[in-house]
């Protein structure tokens, strides 16, 4: 019932919403199969990682580094 619930109310999240990540802001849903980036994702220099599958991305360019034809969105969090 957990496992149901929380995915309609995965359902409810914007396409565009964005997290701030160490010092990234990026999109909160991995694009290979919308893992929740606050949950699986950590950032290591310039490469996200998602835990729950593995895939890597590289955050100045957004590319996928795990498969092609993949991209993140992404931009280093400036302070003011």
């Amino acid at each position: 019932m957990n496992y149901v619930e929380g995915w309609y109310a995965s359902q409810l999240i914007e396409e565009d919403e964005d997290i701030e990540l160490e010092g990234w802001v990026v999109q909160r849903r991995c694009p290979h199969l919308q893992a929740d980036l606050t949950r699986f994702g950590s950032v290591e220099g310039d490469i996200l990682s998602c835990a729950l599958h593995g895939w890597q991305f590289n955050l100045e360019s957004g590319k996928c580094l795990t498969s092609a034809g993949h991209q993140i969105r992404a931009t280093k969090e400036t302070s003011n």
